[in-house]
């Protein structure tokens, strides 16, 4: 079983044909879940991508986690 997956699909439940829904799994867990949808003014680190910086203190904190297990 993979610990850490990441999945890229179309959004089925979306009227938007083009949104795709990013999901974060660990152990089969939904940890995070983002959506690719904006207009190109609001893609910024500050609004379409501010998951970015809370992803990668979690995969750090996960990396701590499974590096204190072996």
């Amino acid at each position: 079983m993979e610990k850490f997956r990441v999945t890229i699909e179309k959004d089925s439940d979306s009227r938007y044909s083009y949104r795709n829904v990013l999901r974060v799994l660990y152990n089969d867990e939904c940890i995070l879940e983002e959506l690719d949808c904006g207009e190109p003014e609001d893609n910024s680190f500050g609004r379409d991508y501010s998951w970015v910086k809370p992803m990668i203190e979690k995969a750090f904190e996960l990396g701590v986690i499974e590096g204190a297990k072996s």
